[in-house]
């Protein structure tokens, strides 16, 4: 596990491989993820489990043709849907199951996304986000979530077992007000 100091969580291998004109391989993607741990990233976030199958096939040839002695890998995905726990939720599945030791989830903030795309209450997308990263503690995953604009690390006691979980809020839009955040954590 690595320690609470500053590390370097790189997204090569999702955000970078959705530049015009790459498509990267899972051989390709195995061979960039061996080049960051050389490089001495903390974490490599390998992308999306369950959503799309070369990521998915990309975190299980990870874990028998990787051997990182830096780095974690991360998986990217969502919160549960609305009316489903996650538990039975067959994205939240694929991020248990993907192998990676820490899952970067994306949640929605503003109000309009929650009740127009999401077509849910505020209070169950809060309760999405909750229930999402207590089901993957509870399965011994870690947890970011991401903020869009500047990361924006939040330490908390009661959602990490130990000072290294960190807790990496990626909310859509600015607009999350901190008391909401807090009854989240």
């Amino acid at each position: 596990m690595l320690d609470d100091t500053f590390h370097v969580y790189d997204t090569t291998l999702r955000d970078g491989a959705q530049q015009e004109g790459l498509n990267l391989s899972v051989a390709d993607k195995l061979v960039i993820a061996r080049q960051l741990d050389e490089f001495g990233v903390g974490f490599i976030e390998g992308g999306w489990p369950g959503a799309i199958p070369k990521d998915t096939e990309f975190f299980r040839r990870a874990a028998t043709e990787l051997d990182l002695r830096h780095a974690q890998l991360a998986a990217f995905g969502a919160t549960r849907r609305p009316g489903v726990k996650a538990a039975d939720d067959p994205l939240v599945a694929a991020l248990r199951e993907s192998g990676a030791p820490v899952v970067t989830l994306v949640a929605k903030s503003h109000d309009r996304h929650v009740l127009l795309a999401l077509r849910t209450t505020l209070e169950e997308n809060l309760e999405m986000i909750r229930d999402t990263i207590t089901h993957l503690k509870q399965n011994g995953i870690g947890s970011f979530m991401r903020r869009h604009g500047p990361f924006i690390i939040l330490w908390t006691q009661r959602l990490a077992v130990n000072p290294s979980e960190m807790l990496l809020l990626y909310i859509r839009l600015l607009r999350f007000a901190h008391h909401r955040l807090d009854t989240v954590l």
